[in-house]
């Protein structure tokens, strides 16, 4: 029997495309493995049994009522899912623990009556109950995989007739990654706040980042409902030029006298072009689950601190880092992943500088 040459290559590519199938199916299986965390369902049932937790509880932690809060925890870590749970007073002060849990992961939610935070609640999970992978689905997954990806790269590489017509392809450099200060705003009462008076808080703090962009190069972003992102250039710059930069931002949203309550933390990154050249409406610094955990380190700082990662502050000189303070409180221990952070007030001199360039700001806007 005589083949030909066109089945000959028909057989030949269609080995290749089941073998580059294949290897496709495997990929996405290892994906799938590796973030199984998320698709088992473990963030969502965190997120709703922290809520319905903190919902539950919230009368007895107004109260301080350690014997139904005991009870309560014990109920709930009945379930195979629970391991601990830890509620805190609005002084961060522990009112009771059940459980036991060295591993985690764990959840940290506010407890809030009527838009007043009145504590925290943090829920440990027992990761082992969320481990055992669906071998069946897994296998029926990569199966139809192998099959539809064959039969689509076999049918888009069918022969056609050519066509001589061509695009001229003009070729885009990509930017190159530069190194950026980060300083999360976060809208410290926005639960007590209404829809309109948040969102007027967003823009004020947008409205006078912009403000200090004008004089530190740089560009800010709303982020979500919690608050705004101002990214600064860090070329040619020292890292005590990022902070009082921050300390800027944070006197001039004083001075506003608006009923907004702000917290400020400041951090190191790698962005995707220079901030100050940026055109995006959002840049794609953060994935959403960074961005919250450094609003959620940012409400942790007092009123007039400006917290600082731990890579922030090892670039400070000796006499800058004296100035320091390690940044303590409970609930960074389940959030910090072994990272120290700091915090930061601004000295006597620093305040008159300051206001000296609050005053021109200001004034110049009131013109």
């Amino acid at each position: 029997m005589i083949t030909s040459n066109t089945e000959t290559t028909s057989t030949t590519r269609l080995r290749s495309y089941f073998l580059a199938s294949i290897i496709t199916a495997l990929g996405i299986t290892t994906i799938w493995i590796y973030n199984y965390e998320k698709f088992s369902g473990q963030e969502r049932y965190a997120s709703s049994m922290t809520k319905l937790l903190s919902y539950a509880s919230k009368n007895y932690v107004i109260e301080r009522d350690v014997i139904n809060l005991t009870l309560l925890s014990k109920e709930a870590t009945k379930m195979a899912e629970i391991d601990r749970l830890v509620f805190y007073d609005l002084d961060n002060k522990i009112l009771g623990v059940v459980g036991t849990s060295l591993a985690g992961p764990h959840y940290t939610e506010p407890i809030i009556d009527d838009g007043i935070l009145a504590g925290y609640i943090t829920v440990s999970l027992n990761q082992e109950a969320f481990d055992q992978l669906p071998v069946t689905l897994m296998i029926t997954t990569i199966s139809l995989v192998v099959l539809i990806v064959t039969l689509i790269f076999f049918a888009l590489t069918i022969p056609k007739k050519q066509i001589t017509n061509s695009i001229p392809i003009v070729a885009v450099p990509d930017k190159e990654n530069c190194s950026a200060y980060s300083l999360f705003v976060n809208v410290h009462n926005r639960l007590s706040l209404s829809e309109e008076l948040n969102k007027s808080a967003i823009d004020d703090a947008l409205t006078m980042a912009n403000e200090v962009c004008a004089l530190r190069p740089g560009s800010a972003f709303k982020l979500s409902d919690q608050g705004i992102l101002v990214l600064f250039d860090r070329e040619g710059t020292i890292a005590y030029e990022g902070i009082k930069a921050a300390w800027l931002l944070q006197q001039l949203l004083v001075e506003l006298e608006t009923p907004a309550l702000y917290r400020f933390f400041i951090s190191t990154c790698i962005n995707e072009g220079k901030p100050s050249e940026l055109s995006v409406a959002t840049p794609e610094t953060f994935s959403p689950q960074e961005a919250s955990l450094a609003f959620r380190v940012a409400s942790l700082t007092k009123e007039n601190d400006i917290s600082i990662s731990e890579e922030l502050f090892s670039s400070l000189s000796e006499s800058q880092q004296d100035s320091c303070q390690i940044f303590e409180h409970p609930v960074l221990e389940d959030i910090a992943e072994g990272q120290n952070l700091y915090t930061l007030t601004k000295k006597q001199d620093e305040k008159d500088t300051i206001k000296r360039q609050v005053d021109m700001i200001l004034g110049f806007k009131e013109d």
